[in-house]
């Protein structure tokens, strides 16, 4: 849960310092990870061959205050936030997701991310690394070009190690469920159907 306050549209227009405040953007590298409503992945389990869909629910977007600097001031802005609400069948399970900052996670800035956006190799946030950079790989008989490999550790949010396979505007294409170095388990991209939602 956020326990960050959230940020309304009630800002006195008599404050001096009302011009000065800070409002933080997701990193534009993100944008082409705004799913939109109806946005679906099928995924084929490597060992079983089942099939698992994931279809985006609800994408809303919000603001919370960032914390003051010293004790005694006010917030020194805000940061914004979208949140990404995913089913899945036939498990039925859901969940969610947020893009902020330069960041996707399942946990806000607490835990489960599950992307970083940047050009560095080798770039940790929380339980998150950029391992690899893929300029070109074959799942399911479809090519995909400029593939981010990100590793995921467990957390509180991951019950297991994760590769997770990334391309713009299309998201994941491969998990692999990791036991130490070696996959035990993987499902790879079969369909898709994605749309951005404007920013």
């Amino acid at each position: 849960m956020l326990s960050f306050t959230i940020l309304f549209s009630t800002c006195n227009k008599d404050e001096d310092d009302s011009n000065t405040l800070y409002h933080g953007k997701i990193n534009s590298k993100l944008r082409s990870f705004l799913f939109d409503i109806g946005s679906y992945w099928i995924y084929k389990d490597s060992i079983t061959s089942n099939l698992d869909s994931t279809v985006v629910m609800s994408i809303t977007k919000d603001v919370f205050a960032l914390f003051p600097k010293e004790p005694g001031q006010g917030s020194p802005g805000d940061e914004e936030y979208f949140k990404i609400n995913y089913s899945s069948y036939p498990a039925s399970i859901s969940y969610s997701e947020e893009i902020i900052a330069s960041l996707i996670s399942r946990g806000y800035i607490y835990g489960g991310v599950t992307y970083i956006a940047s050009n560095n190799v080798g770039s940790t946030i929380l339980n998150a690394k950029l391992e690899k950079v893929i300029d070109s790989i074959n799942i399911e008989g479809l090519q995909y070009h400029n593939v981010i490999k990100m590793r995921i550790e467990a957390d509180e949010y991951f019950n297991s190690n994760y590769n997770f396979y990334y391309v713009d505007s299309i998201g994941i294409i491969r998990k692999e469920k990791m036991i130490n170095e070696t996959i035990s388990d993987s499902w790879n991209l079969l369909r898709y159907s994605t749309s951005i939602k404007p920013y």
